[in-house]
């Protein structure tokens, strides 16, 4: 049997991870929440996040930071 996660609890399941220092299972999570959801600025903020963290991937982290903050504020 397959369960499914709706985006709201992948993201918070990142931040879990996120806290006890596991920044690679976290993104994981992040990117999830981003893909079933990539309008929402929290996740896309997150995902950048985790770019950031667990991918060095710094220039596109910012893409998505900046572009999630600029929505939301």
């Amino acid at each position: 049997m397959q369960v499914s996660f709706t985006a709201e609890e992948h993201y918070r399941r990142g931040k879990e991870l996120l806290k006890d220092g596991k920044e690679r299972e976290a993104f994981e999570h992040f990117r999830t929440s981003h893909n079933l959801d990539p309008a929402n600025p929290r996740y896309r903020s997150h995902y950048g996040l985790g770019l950031a963290l667990a991918e060095r991937r710094f220039d596109r982290a910012l893409e998505f930071c900046r572009s999630a903050a600029k929505e939301e504020f």
